[in-house]
């Protein structure tokens, strides 16, 4: 009886070991997977950075969602605020929300919001959009557009501009300012 009770235990401990080594194996894949898509977005040639404090705003011109079109000289002046934002962002799902909460006091013309990647992520792109509608101007723009334009190659991308430079840059909507007051 008790030898039986030990050779229970010896196979189930051997059962958890095989599972243990298979649950590795996966977890080692997957990070493998995921390293590789990251040097696929990235290159030795394109460090990550994000516009540093003082760059002065670029020229642009681009269309809203809904037709409107937005300039620099749109931006120029008192404080406004462009967030960069990608579809297959998971982090950018999470910060989106907290942006357009975060700044509900700024004059919408004032707030602008760049998604990138939405024909690679139709359904994350309408949930994102979603939350920003009403709040603020959307611009849809590919990754080599406007994100490029303003020297953005990480997202979330969070800038306050002020009087036509950068003021500050973030990619944590809890950093910008509050404006509830404003």
């Amino acid at each position: 009886m008790t030898g039986s009770i030990v050779l229970a235990v010896a196979v189930l401990v051997g059962a958890l070991a095989v599972l243990n080594l298979v649950l590795t194996y996966g977890v080692i894949r997957r990070l493998r997977e995921h390293t590789r898509m990251l040097a696929d977005h990235t290159s030795a040639d394109t460090p990550l950075a994000l516009p540093a404090a003082g760059t002065p705003l670029p020229g642009f011109s681009a269309t809203t969602a809904d037709g409107t079109v937005v300039t620099d000289a749109d931006l120029a002046g008192p404080p406004a605020f462009v967030g960069f934002f990608s579809a297959t962002c998971a982090p950018c799902k999470e910060q989106l929300p907290q942006f357009v909460e975060r700044l509900a006091g700024v004059d919408p013309r004032r707030l602008v919001v760049v998604l990138s990647d939405a024909q690679v992520a139709p359904a994350d792109a309408e949930t994102m959009l979603a939350a920003a509608r009403g709040h603020a101007r959307i611009l849809m723009e590919p990754r080599d557009g406007l994100p490029e334009t303003f020297g953005v190659n990480r997202y979330p991308t969070m800038l306050t501009i002020d009087n036509g430079a950068v003021l500050a840059n973030t990619q944590v909507a809890a950093r910008l300012p509050s404006m509830a007051a404003t």
